[in-house]
């Protein structure tokens, strides 16, 4: 925690800070951009007083034919196969598939018919992991809850000091929230001023709407911070971060 350390490929990463982490997923997305990328990532743990987002889809009825259900979580696609298995045995196959998948941003638990999604990091990016499905499977009805309940991000401000002396150009951070930012632009002017002189720029970006992206910008007021806005994207705002400061 607070000791940043230089990442070579994504494999690494997944086994540092774990796998479908936000960490590592912003370590994928960033080599995905550009695979020259002089990487180190700063860890920081979930803040303890921090709650996970959770969803579900819920499955009701029992198949009559064979089809398929396919849940996306983000950008990914999990899909499984049905041929008259009740709601109950279809839950179980579909988050024994999730969990079957190393790199997705959520661990799932099936009882009763329902799968449970669970965000693997705590704090508020856990609300924006998008999720939707399409079902083929006749006499299966499925209900899908959103993302939400995600509480609580951690402080960065230690994390930020611990690198003062640091020379890095790029800071990315997961967050498009004020304090979070706030704290990075405090420190880019700390390191960016007359007496240290090292020029450095922080990146975000979001998936949220023009309004709520001007209001944030305004409120930074920030000309070393720079922000990407994809409105409606299913990819996860910290992977375009990470996509968008490789670049």
């Amino acid at each position: 925690e607070n000791v940043p350390v230089q990442v070579f490929d994504t494999d690494t990463a997944g086994k540092l800070f774990g796998f479908g982490s936000q960490a590592a997923s912003m370590v994928k997305a960033a080599m995905r951009a550009y695979s020259y990328v002089d990487l180190s990532v700063l860890p920081i743990a979930d803040d303890s007083a921090g709650i996970a987002a959770s969803g579900s889809l819920k499955l009701t009825g029992d198949a009559t034919a064979q089809g398929v259900l396919t849940l996306t979580i983000a950008d990914t696609e999990i899909s499984v196969a049905a041929a008259e298995d009740s709601a109950e045995a279809l839950a179980t196959a579909l988050a024994t598939a999730v969990n079957g998948e190393r790199d997705l941003p959520v661990t799932a638990q099936a009882a009763t018919g329902t799968v449970t999604l669970t965000a693997k990091n705590k704090g508020t990016l856990g609300n924006g992991i998008v999720l939707s499905y399409v079902c083929t499977v006749p006499g299966i009805t499925p209900t899908l809850t959103k993302m939400a309940g995600g509480q609580k991000d951690p402080d960065i401000a230690e994390a930020l000091t611990a690198v003062f002396a640091a020379d890095y150009t790029i800071y990315c951070v997961p967050w498009a929230v004020q304090a979070p930012l706030t704290a990075l632009r405090e420190h880019l002017d700390n390191i960016g001023g007359p007496m240290e002189q090292r020029g450095a720029i922080g990146v975000y970006a979001s998936t949220g709407t023009l309004s709520a992206a001007t209001t944030l910008a305004g409120q930074l007021n920030a000309g070393r911070i720079t922000g990407a806005l994809l409105p409606g994207s299913t990819t996860p705002p910290e992977q375009i971060a990470a996509a968008y400061a490789a670049v």
